[in-house]
């Protein structure tokens, strides 16, 4: 399937525009995440399915929307191709901006 395909597809399942920015779709994440989690649905395997087909849209649209920054430079602090992590600063300061509040 080609990248924009999949593209159109998880702006779908998040329910979420073509113009949505990273925002608008980190809020339609959390809002559908939260009602289909299935810790909060007693395991029914029709909606834990459902989460992560979500989960899934959500990688696919951030990650796009990362790598369009880095792109075009509004986003120097992460690189996909730049992997010396433990000696690089700017590669923990990423990940903490993109994971600092789950610790």
């Amino acid at each position: 399937m080609k990248r924009a395909e999949l593209r159109r597809k998880a702006r779908l399942i998040l329910c979420v525009s073509d113009k949505a920015g990273i925002e608008e779709i980190k809020h339609a994440y959390w809002k559908l995440a939260k009602k289909y989690h299935p810790d909060l649905n007693g395991g029914d395997q029709s909606l834990t399915d459902r989460f992560k087909q979500i989960s899934e849209a959500y990688e696919i649209l951030t990650q796009d929307k990362n790598v369009h920054n880095y792109n075009m430079g509004k986003n120097k602090d992460w690189n996909p191709d730049h992997r010396s992590f433990m000696d690089d600063k700017a590669y923990w300061k990423w990940w903490k901006k993109m994971y600092g509040d789950l610790i």
